[in-house]
Protein backbone atom coordinates (compact mmCIF):
# COMPACT_ATOMS: atom_id res chain seq x y z
CA UNK A 1 0.00 0.00 0.00
CA UNK A 2 1.37 3.63 -0.43
CA UNK A 3 1.25 6.09 2.05
CA UNK A 4 -0.28 9.63 0.31
CA UNK A 5 2.70 10.69 -0.22
CA UNK A 6 3.95 7.45 -2.19
CA UNK A 7 0.54 7.68 -3.72
CA UNK A 8 0.93 10.70 -5.23
CA UNK A 9 4.28 10.27 -6.18
CA UNK A 10 2.91 7.60 -7.95
CA UNK A 11 0.11 9.29 -9.81
CA UNK A 12 2.52 12.28 -10.71
CA UNK A 13 5.02 9.86 -12.84
CA UNK A 14 2.14 8.31 -14.36
CA UNK A 15 0.43 11.96 -14.82
CA UNK A 16 -2.82 11.04 -13.73
CA UNK A 17 -2.56 14.83 -11.65
CA UNK A 18 -2.67 17.21 -14.64
CA UNK A 19 -5.53 18.73 -15.56
CA UNK A 20 -6.54 19.47 -18.70
CA UNK A 21 -9.67 22.27 -19.24
CA UNK A 22 -10.84 20.00 -22.77
CA UNK A 23 -13.92 18.10 -21.54
CA UNK A 24 -14.21 16.87 -24.96
CA UNK A 25 -12.43 14.32 -24.69
CA UNK A 26 -13.24 11.29 -26.87
CA UNK A 27 -14.04 7.55 -25.66
CA UNK A 28 -14.57 4.39 -28.00
CA UNK A 29 -17.72 2.06 -27.19
CA UNK A 30 -15.82 -1.64 -26.82
CA UNK A 31 -17.83 -4.94 -25.92
CA UNK A 32 -15.48 -7.81 -24.37
CA UNK A 33 -16.76 -11.05 -25.19
CA UNK A 34 -17.41 -13.79 -22.35
CA UNK A 35 -19.24 -16.94 -21.60
CA UNK A 36 -22.18 -15.45 -21.02
CA UNK A 37 -22.31 -12.69 -23.69
CA UNK A 38 -20.92 -9.45 -23.52
CA UNK A 39 -19.21 -6.64 -21.04
CA UNK A 40 -19.85 -3.19 -22.06
CA UNK A 41 -17.82 -0.31 -21.74
CA UNK A 42 -16.12 2.96 -22.89
CA UNK A 43 -12.28 3.19 -23.48
CA UNK A 44 -10.98 6.40 -23.56
CA UNK A 45 -7.46 7.50 -24.56
CA UNK A 46 -4.62 5.43 -26.10
CA UNK A 47 -5.92 2.25 -26.88
CA UNK A 48 -2.34 0.99 -27.83
CA UNK A 49 -1.29 0.71 -24.16
CA UNK A 50 -2.35 -0.87 -21.05
CA UNK A 51 -5.18 1.62 -19.34
CA UNK A 52 -6.54 2.41 -16.33
CA UNK A 53 -9.16 -0.16 -15.39
CA UNK A 54 -12.17 1.83 -13.81
CA UNK A 55 -14.84 0.01 -12.09
CA UNK A 56 -18.11 1.45 -10.84
CA UNK A 57 -20.57 1.37 -8.13
CA UNK A 58 -23.39 -0.85 -7.02
CA UNK A 59 -26.56 0.37 -8.70
CA UNK A 60 -24.09 2.40 -11.58
CA UNK A 61 -22.35 2.11 -14.72
CA UNK A 62 -19.25 3.20 -16.55
CA UNK A 63 -20.77 6.47 -17.32
CA UNK A 64 -19.78 7.32 -13.49
CA UNK A 65 -16.61 8.41 -14.81
CA UNK A 66 -17.75 10.54 -17.77
CA UNK A 67 -17.08 13.60 -15.77
CA UNK A 68 -14.13 12.82 -14.26
CA UNK A 69 -12.26 10.89 -17.44
CA UNK A 70 -12.26 14.30 -19.55
CA UNK A 71 -10.67 16.54 -16.49
CA UNK A 72 -7.69 13.46 -16.60
CA UNK A 73 -4.54 13.25 -18.34
CA UNK A 74 -5.23 12.42 -22.05
CA UNK A 75 -2.36 10.54 -22.83
CA UNK A 76 -3.41 7.64 -20.28
CA UNK A 77 -5.83 5.09 -20.99
CA UNK A 78 -9.02 4.19 -19.10
CA UNK A 79 -11.42 1.42 -19.63
CA UNK A 80 -14.58 1.49 -17.76
CA UNK A 81 -16.43 -1.25 -17.89
CA UNK A 82 -20.06 -2.40 -16.84
CA UNK A 83 -20.63 -4.27 -14.46
CA UNK A 84 -22.21 -7.86 -15.79
CA UNK A 85 -26.18 -6.69 -15.00
CA UNK A 86 -25.70 -3.15 -14.90
CA UNK A 87 -25.35 -0.39 -18.16
CA UNK A 88 -25.12 -2.15 -21.56
CA UNK A 89 -23.57 -5.82 -20.25
CA UNK A 90 -24.84 -8.77 -20.38
CA UNK A 91 -27.00 -10.31 -17.53
CA UNK A 92 -25.74 -13.26 -15.66
CA UNK A 93 -27.76 -16.27 -16.70
CA UNK A 94 -30.41 -17.52 -14.60
CA UNK A 95 -29.50 -19.27 -11.37
CA UNK A 96 -26.53 -17.49 -10.65
CA UNK A 97 -26.24 -14.86 -8.31
CA UNK A 98 -24.89 -11.58 -8.25
CA UNK A 99 -21.98 -11.81 -5.67
CA UNK A 100 -19.24 -9.83 -5.28
CA UNK A 101 -16.78 -12.50 -5.84
CA UNK A 102 -18.08 -12.60 -9.80
CA UNK A 103 -16.64 -9.43 -9.85
CA UNK A 104 -13.30 -10.25 -8.66
CA UNK A 105 -13.35 -13.28 -11.21
CA UNK A 106 -14.05 -10.46 -13.95
CA UNK A 107 -11.21 -8.29 -13.58
CA UNK A 108 -9.13 -11.91 -13.57
CA UNK A 109 -11.28 -12.42 -16.71
CA UNK A 110 -10.27 -9.02 -18.11
CA UNK A 111 -6.38 -9.25 -17.21
CA UNK A 112 -6.04 -12.82 -18.91
CA UNK A 113 -8.27 -11.56 -22.17
CA UNK A 114 -6.21 -8.31 -22.60
CA UNK A 115 -2.68 -10.28 -21.37
CA UNK A 116 -1.72 -7.37 -19.70
CA UNK A 117 1.71 -8.32 -17.35
CA UNK A 118 0.05 -6.20 -14.85
CA UNK A 119 -3.53 -3.66 -14.02
CA UNK A 120 -4.21 -0.24 -12.67
CA UNK A 121 -7.34 -0.17 -11.08
CA UNK A 122 -9.72 3.16 -10.06
CA UNK A 123 -13.16 1.97 -8.58
CA UNK A 124 -15.56 3.64 -7.12
CA UNK A 125 -17.47 2.64 -4.30
CA UNK A 126 -17.94 -1.34 -4.67
CA UNK A 127 -15.72 -0.85 -7.61
CA UNK A 128 -13.11 0.54 -5.08
CA UNK A 129 -14.07 -2.58 -2.83
CA UNK A 130 -13.63 -5.10 -5.74
CA UNK A 131 -10.05 -3.40 -6.71
CA UNK A 132 -9.04 -2.92 -3.24
CA UNK A 133 -9.71 -6.71 -2.54
CA UNK A 134 -8.30 -7.76 -6.12
CA UNK A 135 -4.91 -6.08 -5.14
CA UNK A 136 -4.93 -8.29 -1.57
CA UNK A 137 -5.74 -11.44 -3.86
CA UNK A 138 -3.50 -10.76 -6.76
CA UNK A 139 -0.71 -8.33 -5.22
CA UNK A 140 2.04 -9.15 -7.62
CA UNK A 141 -0.36 -8.22 -10.76
CA UNK A 142 -1.78 -5.11 -9.26
CA UNK A 143 0.57 -2.12 -9.95
CA UNK A 144 -1.59 1.10 -8.48
CA UNK A 145 -4.97 0.97 -7.12
CA UNK A 146 -7.32 4.73 -6.83
CA UNK A 147 -10.27 4.06 -4.55
CA UNK A 148 -13.09 6.74 -5.03
CA UNK A 149 -15.40 6.55 -1.58
CA UNK A 150 -14.72 2.99 -0.45
CA UNK A 151 -11.03 2.43 1.15
CA UNK A 152 -11.91 -1.11 2.34
CA UNK A 153 -14.20 -3.85 2.46
CA UNK A 154 -16.05 -4.00 6.02
CA UNK A 155 -14.54 -7.20 7.79
CA UNK A 156 -16.89 -8.51 11.37
CA UNK A 157 -13.99 -9.42 14.10
CA UNK A 158 -14.19 -11.96 15.71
Amino acid sequence: MYSFGNLYKKCTQLGIGKRYLNSQRNFKEVSIKVPWGHIAGKWWGPTDTRPILSLHGWQDNCGTFDRLIPLLNKNIGFLCIDFPGHGYSSWLPPGMYYHFSNYLILVRYLVNYFQWPKVSLMGHSLGGITSYVYSMIYPEDVDMVICIDAAKPMIRKK
